[in-house]
């Protein structure tokens, strides 16, 4: 289960997110650019203390809109944790942290939604 804490964390990026994504302009799909998004730099998830001890292997697909400054705004879930739902919220806190490079049309940046397999493993 989720715990409310963390739940309660996500609740402020969500309202930021909605507020960069109406700043950014249209957000375009990977097919209506000329060059995708790329990840540049990635920070790893962090797991729940709540699963240390227990062996995590398990990917969170998220979909996620790249703003031309290479930043990622709005976040979402396209396939959940089967190991725990706070690996989802532990995959869309790193992935905010990352940094893209921008899709671009018609040689300027956009706004572009990208999808991201996100691995999380315990060591």
């Amino acid at each position: 289960m989720v715990q409310a804490s963390v739940l309660a964390s996500a609740v402020p990026l969500v309202a930021a997110a909605r507020a960069d994504a109406v700043l950014a302009g249209p957000a375009l799909e990977p097919s209506q650019v000329d060059v995708r998004p790329e990840v540049q730099s990635r920070v790893a998830p962090r797991l729940p203390s709540h699963l240390d001890g227990r062996r995590v292997d398990d990917v969170v697909v998220l979909r996620v809109l790249v703003l031309p400054t290479g930043q990622a705004s709005d976040v979402r879930v396209l396939r959940t944790s089967k190991v725990d739902p706070s690996l989802d919220v532990a995959a869309i806190d790193a992935v905010r942290q990352w940094q893209f490079s921008p899709a671009r049309r018609g040689g300027r940046a956009v706004s572009c939604w990208f999808s991201v397999g996100v691995p999380l493993r315990s060591e």
